[in-house]
C-alpha cells in the first residue's frame, strides 16, 4: 500500500475455494497438490477476515468470478509442468471445489 495513492484502489484476484475444505481435503485436490500448497487457497469469508484487519485499506468489494471454468481451461492449455500437474485434479473434477476471488480494496 505504500505505492497507492489515498483513495487508490488495489486490485487483487486469487485462486479460492468454494468452502473451507482444510479439515477433510478432497482426494481430487490431492491429485495435483499437497496439503501444505493447498494451505494457501481459502475461501471468501477467509480472505474477509485479514482484509477487515487492514489498517491501510478498506475492502470495496469482494466477489467470486463467473470465469472459473474459462480461466482453468486456458490454464491448462500451457506447456509447462505446473499446468500438466494440475490438469489431474481438473480433469478429476476439483473444479467444484475452487473458484477466483477478486478483490477490490481502497487505501485509506
Amino acid at each position: 500500500m505504500p505505492f497507492v495513492n489515498k483513495d487508490g484502489l488495489v486490485y487483487i484476484c486469487v485462486t479460492g475455494m468454494n468452502k473451507d475444505l482444510h479439515d477433510k481435503l478432497p482426494e481430487e485436490l490431492l491429485l495435483s497438490w499437497s496439503p501444505e500448497q493447498l494451505d494457501y487457497i481459502h475461501d471468501m469469508d477467509y480472505y474477509l477476515s485479514i482484509m477487515k484487519k487492514s489498517k491501510y485499506a478498506k475492502i470495496e468489494d469482494i466477489w467470486i468470478m463467473q470465469s472459473n471454468q474459462e480461466v482453468w481451461v486456458d490454464w491448462l492449455k500451457m506447456d509447462n509442468e505446473y499446468a500438466r500437474n494440475d490438469a489431474k485434479s481438473i480433469k478429476a473434477g476439483a473444479l467444484k471445489y475452487l473458484n477466483f476471488i477478486k478483490i477490490v480494496l481502497k487505501k485509506k
